[in-house]
């Protein structure tokens, strides 16, 4: 159960706090930051790659649709030709498959949550920097706040959209450019998606 789960997570965060010195809490809590900041960053050239499609989508649907409203609204009291006709049609059709991409995809929508999650993970990277300075002594209260941390930042992670992350060097190779004790996440070389 969920709550038997929590009790096992904050047990095993226990023994964690008490076998481990400063230094490797401050290493782990480093490499939390910066997998923070690898996401932060993703959401946010996420977010503007779907502000660039609405644009793209947004602005020739617009524009075909007047093209298409100015001809029909001038040539009321004409007959149009039969080319006119298919142009007005061919202009009509597009805007419409713009119209109906735009709408299907939401590029907004999905630019905005995703420029949304990226302001949250800063603030989660903050609160771990000023706990890495001010590291409490006391391994209840740190114990405490590495819980509230973590907490948090399911919290976010389980109402981010969906990410492509990099791929990820394992710890201690030549790539990830620390002495092989940080903890970044995992050590999975492949591209994963959160």
């Amino acid at each position: 159960t969920a709550r038997s789960f929590k009790k096992r997570t904050i047990t095993t965060l226990t023994v964690w706090i008490m076998f481990m010195d400063n230094q490797a809490i401050i290493e782990t809590l480093r490499g939390w930051q910066n997998a923070i900041l690898v996401r932060q960053e993703v959401h946010f050239k996420t977010a503007h790659k779907f502000e660039k499609l609405h644009y793209a989508v947004g602005l020739p649907a617009t524009v075909l649709a007047a093209i298409t409203s100015a001809t029909i609204f001038t040539k009321l009291n004409q007959d149009l030709t039969t080319n006119t006709k298919y142009w007005v049609a061919s202009i009509s059709l597009l805007a419409g498959i713009f119209s109906a991409v735009q709408t299907f995809y939401s590029y907004v929508k999905r630019s905005e949550s995703n420029r949304s999650i990226a302001p949250q993970l800063g603030q989660v990277h903050r609160q771990i920097g000023i706990l890495i300075l001010f590291l409490p002594t006391n391994p209840a209260e740190l114990e405490q706040k590495i819980t509230k941390i973590n907490e948090t930042l399911s919290q976010i992670t389980a109402a981010a959209p969906t990410i492509d992350l990099p791929p990820q060097s394992p710890p201690g190779s030549s790539g990830s450019g620390s002495s092989g004790s940080g903890g970044g996440g995992g050590g999975d070389s492949s591209s994963r998606r959160y």
